[in-house]
């Protein structure tokens, strides 16, 4: 049976850039249908079903012509329901005699693309193909990008398009040693990028180390860090490795550098330049084997502006910003994030948990989550505790909102974010008193004029409140 040539100009420019496999027992009528289309496709045929499937890894085809009824062996649908089970995306198109419409309806419930009735007009044809092709390609190119992601984003749960951005700089940055700097609110997940970060890094099979720089004493944290000789201070027994020594071939992650000591600022300034540091009380340098992750919850620029932060240090470590969005702003992840951690703490718990009602979805998605993912994680598992059940209900989430903040925040971060509160609150009150004369609120306030002009600015009062 020939294949008949109704007009309509095939629509590609490069020599047989399409691969179709054409799968029919009727010979004669693949044989001309194949030297139709070999003008413009690259074309392989198989008399049988069997025959298709064992070359189909080797032709690696874009689009499939199947016969629906094959005679003897494997019929069409079998021999469907194997391609598109297939791990590489192929679009199959059924080739159908007129009048088997329930075999077509079957088909294209089963995965296939489209149809063609024999004979098949080539103008037709040409046209499916090209859209199959189109749509093979859209499919192979969104698994590629699907597994992409499943590398790049490993431990986290990623759906938002921002943070699908941010799954894009990590795999930008994370093979190379450069310096990095996370920013974001508290709760928004640093800490899990700079892992990942760091395990999709070529020291990924070295140590990976955290330190939170505002939570260890400041008499310490250099030691802490740097560690120390015997005998250094009083209290030193014994040598002691730091964090920069532990985290030798790895990755080095400070938390909330935003609250470094001037001192310790000026110490890392002088490692990120010279690539060495000393440990308390030595006098020879140890090599600075690591690669530095640095984050902030604070604005480091408000910082720098306000003389807390040395510019260069800022400088050095801001080589590759990584802003992560609080998860108001990417409300996308909430489900997916929500459903993660109902399956962590279900498990923990040991509860028959279904889900979450659309009732308590919906209430997720209506929250402002100050918390961030943190906040949204201490929610569910207290819902998991609460719930003995069944569906997760609205009001086995509102006690955690109640009860906000879930978790103190580091004493250094509540302590300055307090000390802000207050001298906003003086400086407003002296500068109104003082008809707003500077210098007359210095004298008042016994502290130098330019003084309290550099702490005006810290607290962010306008000029008129200034002058």
């Amino acid at each position: 049976m020939n294949a008949t040539d109704s007009g309509g100009g095939l629509q590609h420019s490069s020599p047989k850039p399409i691969r179709v496999l054409l799968v029919d027992d009727d010979k004669g009528f693949a044989a001309d249908l194949a030297s139709l289309l070999a003008d413009d496709y690259s074309v392989a045929v198989a008399s049988s079903g069997e025959e298709a499937l064992e070359r189909v890894g080797g032709i690696m085809p874009d689009v499939v012509l199947l016969d629906v009824d094959m005679g003897a062996g494997l019929g069409g649908l079998a021999v469907l329901e194997r391609l598109v089970g297939r791990d590489e995306p192929v679009s199959v198109i059924m080739v159908t005699q007129a009048g088997d419409i329930a075999t077509v309806v079957q088909a294209i419930k089963l995965g296939a693309f489209h149809y063609v009735r024999k004979p098949p007009a080539l103008g037709e044809l040409s046209n499916l193909i090209n859209l199959a092709y189109a749509d093979a390609t859209s499919r192979r190119r969104l698994r590629a990008f699907a597994e992409d992601v499943k590398h790049l984003s490993g431990e986290m749960v990623v759906a938002d398009p921002a943070m699908l951005r941010i799954l894009r700089n990590i795999g930008n940055v994370g093979p190379t040693d450069t310096t990095v700097l996370i920013t974001g609110e508290t709760g928004t997940g640093k800490e899990m990028v700079a892992r990942r970060v760091h395990e999709i890094s070529n020291r990924r099979d070295g140590p990976f180390v955290a330190v939170n720089c505002a939570a260890i004493p400041e008499n310490l944290i250099e030691s802490e860090l740097f560690g120390h000789l015997k005998g250094a201070f009083t209290g030193a027994e014994k040598d002691r490795i730091g964090k920069f020594g532990m985290a030798r071939g790895g990755t080095l992650f400070l938390d909330e550098i935003g609250f470094a000591t001037m001192p310790l600022q000026s110490k890392l300034l002088r490692i990120l330049e010279d690539g060495e540091y000393y440990p308390v009380g030595a006098s020879a340098a140890q090599v600075a084997d690591i690669r530095l992750i640095a984050a902030s919850s604070s604005d480091p620029e408000s910082r720098v502006a306000s003389g807390d932060f040395l510019e260069e240090l800022y400088h050095r470590l801001n080589v590759y910003r990584i802003p992560l969005p609080p998860l108001r702003e990417r409300m996308e992840d909430v489900p997916a994030l929500a459903e993660h951690f109902l399956g962590v703490f279900a498990q923990r718990c040991g509860k028959p948990i279904k889900g979450f009602s659309e009732e308590a979805g919906a209430f997720l998605l209506g929250q402002k989550w100050k918390g961030n993912v943190r906040g949204l994680r201490n929610a569910v598992e207290r819902a998991v505790i609460d719930c003995d059940g069944g569906w997760i209900r609205p009001e086995h989430l509102a006690p955690a909102m109640r009860t906000w903040p879930a978790k103190l925040a580091p004493y250094k971060v509540a302590k300055a974010k307090e000390t802000h509160r207050f001298k906003h609150a003086y400086m407003t009150e002296l500068m109104q008193r003082c008809g707003g004369n500077v210098t007359a609120a210095a004298e008042a306030a016994g502290v130098p004029r330019p003084s309290l002009q550099r702490m005006l600015k810290e607290v962010g009062l306008s000029l008129d409140e200034r002058e």
